[in-house]
């Protein structure tokens, strides 16, 4: 199997969604249904893809406390 990009690109998006409406037999009247078709396609393949756990990402992206009995942007102040 190919490596996804994890990065989703309005061309990738267009381009998948080509590909299954002309799979379809090119439909007129649904190209909102083929884009979003492929958009949830094209993000599943790159979550499954994904070596890393969600909680180790967001975890980087959140700031970190600054000093003891600051207040952490999601718990709020720790007191303990």
């Amino acid at each position: 199997m190919a490596k996804i990009d994890p990065i989703i690109t309005h061309s990738k998006i267009g381009d998948l969604a080509r590909e299954l409406w002309e799979k379809a037999g090119k439909p007129a009247g649904r190209d909102q249904d083929f884009w979003y078709d492929a958009e949830r396609r094209l993000k599943a393949a790159a979550v499954k893809e994904s070596k890393e756990p969600l909680a180790k990402k967001v975890k980087e992206v959140l700031p970190k406390p600054k000093a003891r009995g600051a207040a952490h942007p999601l718990k709020g102040p720790s007191w303990t």
